[in-house]
């Protein structure tokens, strides 16, 4: 079981490329001035990429706030920022969820893959390379945090630019 907690921290290392990170940040502090009762008395720490690629950005933060009875209250969240394309368009969707209230993706994804070796009663990892594990492990972040979008999440409308019209 440690193994694959080692091979899911290389793959969170491997995985922070360029991606999505800049993209997400900037709709994440969108996101977060909509839903907050007093936006300008936040202040956003200890943000860190927890992972980040072509179709996935996962960044986890406290975020300090005045409430509506004037108190300041922290909370840890995590945002998921998800792209996916389907024949004709790109999709983006995103959702942010109290880490206190609801697990974070990555552990969820980490628990399903443990589950499903438990139902097999046997290791259904075992004997596949390090390309074949680190594919797993991104297929099954993504299939969590596609679903977790699915049902506590919404649609992310971009600016496609400008129309000119002839």
């Amino acid at each position: 079981m440690n193994k694959y907690l080692i091979i899911l921290g290389v793959l969170l290392i491997t995985a922070c490329s360029n991606g999505l990170e800049k993209e997400a940040k900037e709709q994440m502090k969108k996101t977060m001035k909509e839903l907050l009762k007093n936006p300008d008395s936040a202040t956003l720490t200890n943000v860190k990429t927890e992972l980040n690629n072509d179709s996935l950005c996962i960044i986890h933060f406290n975020c300090k706030a005045q409430n509506g009875f004037g108190g300041y209250t922290s909370t840890k969240y995590e945002y998921v920022y998800l792209k996916w394309k389907t024949d004709d368009k790109t999709i983006y969707k995103e959702g942010v969820f109290d880490l206190e209230e609801t697990e974070s993706v990555i552990k969820k994804a980490k628990d399903l893959i443990s589950s499903i070796s438990e139902l097999a009663d046997k290791d259904i990892r075992k004997g596949k390379s390090a390309d074949e594990l680190e594919r797993d492990s991104i297929d099954t972040i993504y299939l969590v945090a596609f679903g977790k979008l699915i049902f506590g999440g919404r649609k992310v409308d971009k600016d496609d630019g400008e129309e000119i019209k002839l």
